[in-house]
């Protein structure tokens, strides 16, 4: 699990930090607490990171911040385009 958690599990205080959200590792499996949104970003992450397992890639500090950034920015993109069309909606509705 070090290459998924990285040494003294840099790889997940690093995930709560930059998502806001608290991981509490069981062994083998992680306990993941906080806001659901964010919760759905750090579980897309942590598979990420079990895939690149998987491979025989390494799961060092750059990719998991990496992947945290990819993430963010997907997150970012869906709650813009959710404000447009809530305000595009409430337009019409006030206009009509």
């Amino acid at each position: 699990m070090v290459n998924i958690f990285g040494k003294n599990d840099e790889n997940l205080r690093l995930i709560e930090k930059e998502v806001s959200v608290e991981i509490i590792p069981h062994g083998n499996t992680i306990q993941i607490s906080g806001d659901k949104s964010n919760l759905n970003i750090a579980e897309s992450i942590i598979l990420d990171m079990v895939e690149r397992d998987n491979l025989g890639v390494n799961n060092n500090i750059d990719e998991v911040s990496g992947s945290i950034r990819v993430k963010n920015i997907k997150s970012d993109q869906k709650k813009s385009e959710k404000s447009i069309i809530k305000t595009k909606l409430k337009r019409y509705f006030q206009d009509h």
